[in-house]
């Protein structure tokens, strides 16, 4: 019987997207018989294999279950709160058909449901699950209560679970919990922007939700942000790891911002990859040792999907019987795969296959409508048949919800959606105010303002800001139901879609997809309370036949949390570079970058403390080798807070810019972002490329000298706060495609706010410690009013927008001097002037609240 529904479950797939027709309906005794096994199934008590098996019957059933089967909804509820998802329960209630009792105004199930006895369980199942923020109940899953309940009991937690199992859901809801008639701080550690954009979103709206006043979500530390008055003070700062490390810079918010709560989501990314740089993932795992070995916060909490060994990575870092893990493997949203592959016998044909964990892989053959054979499968480069399938099958699929199709690159995002675009039939007209919003704060001739005429639209890092934050509403909203986006998806941002397309695992010419990034790339189709039954759809099955991905079973993770493998690998390397034998600029970035670690840890660190802590990475040296390393840096003149505020950058590196930046050899940057700066930068860039191509390179890897002078006038541009449109297009140098439109955005995103003030950062604090001329150049703008408003979740358009130049003190007030409260009210009045646009609205409130205001 089970076999009957997969493949009626795959015949009703290839329908839906044109390639067989309709199948024959499954009987009602049909499916009394598949609800009656799923139900024993999840009375195997303690068995979540057996519990997972039932959640996937009951999301196959769910998605074939006819009207008529009136009592289906309430049996499928009862076996989803017997294995601990009330949530899904709750959703399948209002999704599937029931009826109503007017007289009792509650609803009320056919005969189907059971016996009273089977209600009292079911009734108090949910309640065991619910918890009350402020009045305002939530049905968690039994999993999600289970990491409720460890957050209050323990002061280390680790979560794990798949991408779909709502953590970060009710991470959030606990942050939020502990502001009920309290004061403190939480520090919610993410990887990338999009996802400190979405976390902030998510608590704001939360505190809104639950009716918790008084929380204010922050995106850095500023001295005007910071209440002065840390005794009723609420705050969350959402950071990325880069961005929290300023907290240490900061002395004194270790002691104002208590009590303190550290989390860090996503963790797997602590670990080291390829021979690339690990610059990000050891700043990580160095961010993680500070708070927990020199903050010492009174609540630590780090999270990611199928992790296996998470425990032993919690135990390595806290001491013993102070960390408490929660792990769970059984999906709350059931993933079903599709793949097509050309090994039918007759050319004509396709095969189509279909994986539900836990079950039989079934396929079917369907007539190659397409030429899939021999236009797109096993093929590497994209070409009208690829588009004009994908196309198709986004199409064929919008009735049921949003898609997302995975593209490795931005540059094949914009692409993708290009052609997707020219190929749709209908112009949409539901997102008008969109696109004339994407028009008019980037240009009329941006790529995606084109796309959204036809309904599609594309997602990556260097989409701007505010137009990516308005890119999630709409399609969280099923405005845009259409999306082509990046690597974005793996780290956690939550775009909720029924269905995720994956042409292929290729991320370059070199790379793949590893079995565990597709596992967790799969696991975003379908979000929990949004989907029962996510879809991921392979385009080309045989392109995934790496012995690393599987298509038929989750990969978990045993995360490799110290240095040791890599030390190892290149041991003799990385001590030639230690001492001083190989340069830097001819060593791989994995040896140069745990050279430069063992160096640093050597000069801040006496010789016993830095054994302990290389030894506890993986690094084993001898005290005779560390002394030795010590005393050749004792000689170092340049100052020690240079040497620390800088880990990337050797010391004896840091020792020669130094000398040479106080000797004359490059002229001072400006601290004025109205003067001299383009030209400032424009030496200082050129001059750190000539003398130190080792980080020229890896940070800004810019030598041709007409594209350097047009970086740094974006980049001049940029910190003086003029508005995207502007800077992207000078009078001098015309837009003639929407090509010139993403290259242009692309420069600034890629190079500017992190490239370039990464590369001129130590040459600066050599020069002049307070020129905060790189603060200007990383938030692209300079006056604190504006600033204050970037560490407040605003982006920099919007602000711009929000508050122009007219609108400003008359004077620059000083970061400490800035009242936060000043400028709100600033921003609330010119927040209903009728020159601004719903969609900065949208982010207003979003960030800041306009009620709040």
């Amino acid at each position: 019987m089970i076999e009957k529904l997969l493949k009626n479950t795959l015949e009703l797939f290839a329908s839906k997207v044109g390639l067989t027709q309709v199948p024959p309906k499954l009987t009602l005794e049909e499916i009394a018989q598949l609800l009656n096994e799923a139900d024993s199934l999840s009375m195997v008590e303690g068995d979540r294999l057996a519990h997972s098996k039932a959640i996937s019957l009951c999301g196959l059933i769910s998605e074939i279950v006819p009207p008529e089967a009136e009592g289906a909804a309430a049996y499928i509820s009862r076996i989803l709160l017997r294995v601990g998802l009330a949530p899904t329960a709750k959703m399948v209630q209002s999704q599937l058909k029931y009826c109503f009792d007017e007289e009792k105004n509650s609803s009320y199930y056919l005969n189907d449901l059971g016996s009273y006895v089977d209600n009292a369980i079911a009734a108090v199942g949910v309640a065991s699950n619910q918890v009350s923020v402020n009045g305002y109940i939530l049905n968690l899953t039994e999993f999600q209560k289970r990491i409720w309940d460890a957050v209050d009991l323990n002061s280390h937690v680790g979560i794990s679970a798949p991408t779909s199992a709502g953590k970060s859901f009710v991470i959030c809801s606990k942050i939020v919990a502990n502001f009920v008639g309290k004061s403190g701080s939480v520090i919610f550690i993410v990887p990338t922007i999009s996802l400190v954009n979405q976390v902030s979103r998510d608590i704001s709206r939360m505190t809104k939700q639950y009716g918790i006043s008084g929380v204010r979500v922050f995106k850095s530390f500023s001295k005007s942000t910071v209440a002065r008055d840390q005794t009723q003070s609420r705050n969350v700062f959402v950071v990325t790891q880069e961005r929290a490390s300023a907290f240490f810079q900061e002395k004194s918010l270790d002691r104002v911002l208590r009590p303190l709560t550290v989390i860090v989501d996503e963790v797997q990314n602590i670990e080291q990859s390829g021979s690339d740089s690990n610059e990000r993932s050891m700043l990580l795992l160095e961010v993680i040792r500070k708070f927990i070995e020199e903050v010492k916060p009174d609540r630590f909490i780090v999270s990611g999907p199928r992790i296996a060994n998470l425990e032993a990575v919690l135990s390595s870092w806290v001491e013993d019987g102070q960390g408490r893990c929660e792990s769970e493997k059984v999906p709350t949203v059931v993933n079903v795969s599709y793949a097509f592959n050309g090994k039918s016998k007759d050319r004509k044909n396709i095969v189509i296959s279909q994986y539900v964990e836990g079950f039989k892989t079934v396929t079917m053959e369907v007539a190659d409508k397409f030429q899939l054979r021999s236009q797109v499968l096993m093929r590497t480069k994209y070409n009208e048949s690829t588009y004009n399938f994908l196309g198709h099958l986004v199409s064929s699929l919008e009735s049921d919800g949003g898609s997302l199709i995975f593209a490795k690159s931005s540059t094949q995002a914009f692409k993708t959606a290009s052609e997707i675009s020219r190929q749709a039939l209908d112009v949409s007209d539901h997102n008008s105010s969109l696109i004339a919003y994407a028009k008019e704060t980037v240009h009329p001739m941006y790529g995606l303002a084109s796309c959204l005429e036809r309904g599609v639209a594309y997602h990556h890092g260097k989409v701007p800001t505010h137009i990516r934050n308005a890119v999630e509403s709409a399609f969280s909203s099923g405005l845009v139901k259409r999306l082509v986006c990046t690597t974005t998806l793996m780290q956690g941002v939550n775009l909720p879609a029924k269905n995720i397309i994956v042409r292929n695992p290729d991320l370059t010419s070199t790379r793949k997809l590893s079995g565990y990034e597709f596992t967790n790339l799969r696991g975003r189709a379908g979000r929990l309370m949004k989907d029962f039954v996510g879809r991921a759809i392979m385009v080309d099955e045989e392109s995934f036949s790496d012995e690393e991905i599987s298509l038929e079973i989750s990969t978990v993770k045993e995360l490799d949390y110290t240095y040791r493998s890599k030390f190892e690998s290149f041991r003799n390397e990385i001590l030639d570079i230690v001492d001083g034998s190989t340069e830097l600029v001819a060593a791989e970035g994995a040896s140069a970058e745990l050279a430069i670690y063992i160096k640093h840890l050597a000069y801040r660190s006496s010789t016993q403390e830095a054994e302990r802590r290389l030894a506890k990475h993986g690094i084993f040296l001898s005290g005779s080798q560390l002394r030795k390393i010590k005393d050749e840096l004792t000689s170092l003149t340049v100052p020690r807070e240079v040497v620390l505020s800088n880990p990337f950058w050797d010391p004896h590196d840091l020792q020669l810019l130094f000398e040479m930046a106080t000797s004359g050899a490059v002229k001072k940057i400006t601290r004025n972002p109205l003067g001299t700066l383009k030209k400032d930068i424009e030496a200082a860039a050129s001059f750190m490329n000539l003398h130190f191509p080792y980080y020229a390179k890896k940070y800004f890897d810019v030598s041709d000298s007409g594209r350097l002078g047009s970086i740094c006038s974006f980049a001049a541009n940029w910190a003086r706060g003029a508005s995207l449109r502007d800077i992207i297009e000078p009078s001098n140098w015309p837009i003639r495609t929407a090509k010139d439109v993403e290259d242009r955005i692309a420069t600034i995103a890629g190079s500017i706010p992190f490239g370039l003030t990464k590369l001129l950062k130590p040459l600066v604090e050599c020069q002049d410690s307070e020129n905060k001329i790189l603060t200007y150049l990383e938030a692209g703008c300079y006056r604190g009013e504006h600033r204050a408003l970037l560490s407040l979740g605003l982006s920099r358009e919007v602000i711009l927008r929000a508050l122009p130049e007219s609108e400003l003190f008359a004077t620059d007030v000083k970061d400490e001097d800035l009242d936060i409260q000043d400028v709100l009210a600033k921003l609330w009045v010119r927040s209903k002037s009728t020159d601004l646009s719903d969609w900065d609205r949208i982010q207003i409130d979003d960030s800041v609240g306009i009620a709040d205001v």
